[in-house]
């Protein structure tokens, strides 16, 4: 009796899974036959009779999901890059910051990486001539870029939002006849020539070169002042444009006043040379550094606030212009460099490099951004280097190793590199 109940309920048991197998047989079938029916007569061998359902729907993606093919993720990543350059002072910024994070969805489904840092890069970038926005573009560059924050996409494109309505969409609904108090019992006085020459002497220059927060002055720019440029120096091509459009932008008296100050800037400067010329040619004979060599090792000093800087620099050929050049130096404890725009913070300490009867003068020390190239995929990256001593007139721009070691990185003569010490990994 108990063996009888025992099978009686198997066979129950079986029962109803076989009714749920046939079930799901005859929703499969409908479902084979319905894909079937919706196909083109071209396309209707992928569901061949007796091929698993699993294998037919894997090829039906393969065949026409669009992200499978590589046109269309070319297609939608050139136009994700299209949209970030598109902002402008004129641009909905609502629209804007919606459409970023759709085209950056579609990136996603697509298991297309898109690179959050390429994001903050492209689009720090395109900000940079907007005037109201350039306290917001130094914090974030900071903390994204510097700092290497984790902020997600969102939170970045609505801080971008609040910080366009606060500077830029309320400055355009001010009315134009403004009062200057609040009561607005008193008109806005005209600003007078000397107070636009102030607030213009205190504004970054047009070209907002490395994105620096220092930077130089506009009538020392390479970009505007093409008479100072030196041989066979080339503008980069993205600060030539941001240039002209911050240019463009700014008003004809801004335009006036810097054309008087390169006038005389460029008048002073030629007036020192002209009057170098004789010491240098007097001082050449009595040199310690012999100009057809170019290994020759000479030693460098200089002190500043109690500190002894030693340098061991190599001279080159003469005629060759090394004043772009990087050297990393094993004899030298300091970094020097003569490009103004690298620095991302600067202190202003004068005071003089020396060897022998020559002197270069160095105008402060602070913290620079130097770009290298990735070995292994050939791109740029940045590097940040500290007490960094900024010489205008240095002949090339000199790297410490002793304080890249302090730091933690040594070079790598394998790969003529620098790299990490503890794991190795080339920087």
């Amino acid at each position: 009796m108990v063996e009888y109940t025992l099978l009686r309920e198997e066979y129950q048991f079986w029962k109803e899974r076989r009714a749920q197998y046939l079930n799901q047989r005859k929703g499969l079938a409908f479902i084979s036959t319905f894909i079937y029916n919706s196909l083109p007569k071209q396309y209707q061998y992928i569901v061949r009779q007796g091929k698993d359902l699993r294998k037919v729907i894997q090829d039906l993606d393969q065949r026409f999901n669009p992200t499978k093919d590589p046109s269309y993720i070319t297609r939608l990543r050139t136009d994700w890059i299209k949209h970030l350059d598109s902002i402008n002072r004129n641009t909905s910024i609502e629209a804007w910051c919606n459409k970023t994070l759709e085209l950056q969805t579609e990136l996603d489904y697509a298991k297309e990486e898109t690179y959050s840092k390429e994001l903050y890069r492209k689009l720090l970038e395109n900000i940079l001539p907007i005037n109201e926005l350039q306290w917001f573009h130094a914090t974030m560059y900071e903390q994204l870029l510097i700092e290497r924050r984790d902020i997600p996409t969102q939170e970045v494109l609505r801080k971008l939002e609040r910080e366009w309505s606060l500077r830029i969409k309320s400055k355009k609904e001010v009315p134009k006849g403004a009062f200057s108090t609040f009561q607005g019992t008193q008109e806005e006085k005209p600003v007078t020539q000397e107070e636009n020459s102030a607030s213009y002497a205190n504004q970054r220059c047009p070209c907002l070169a490395n994105n620096s927060k220092w930077g130089h002055k506009p009538w020392k720019c390479y970009i505007l002042n093409p008479d100072i440029v030196p041989e066979g120096w080339k503008p980069p091509k993205q600060a030539s444009k941001r240039a002209r459009d911050a240019m463009n932008s700014k008003p004809s008296s801004y335009r006036d006043w810097l054309s008087e100050q390169i006038k005389q800037y460029n008048s002073k400067h030629n007036s020192n040379l002209n009057q170098s010329q004789p010491s240098q040619e007097a001082n050449s004979s009595n040199s310690t550094v012999r100009t057809d060599s170019f290994s020759l090792q000479g030693a460098f000093a200089t002190k500043s606030s109690g500190q002894t800087f030693n340098l061991n620099v190599a001279s080159v050929d003469n005629g060759v212009n090394t004043s772009n050049w990087w050297i990393l130096d094993c004899g030298s404890d300091c970094h020097v460099t003569n490009d103004a725009s690298r620095f991302i913070d600067f202190t202003p300490i004068r005071g003089k490099l020396g060897t022998g009867d020559h002197y270069t003068e160095y105008e402060g020390i602070g913290t620079a951004k130097i770009y290298p190239i990735d070995p292994d995929n050939g791109l740029p990256h940045d590097i940040t280097l500290k007490e960094v001593i900024y010489a205008p007139n240095f002949h090339l721009n000199l790297i410490s190793e002793s304080r890249l070691r302090k730091g933690g990185v040594c070079h790598d003569g394998m790969n003529n590199a620098v790299s990490n010490q503890l794991t190795g990994k080339i920087l």
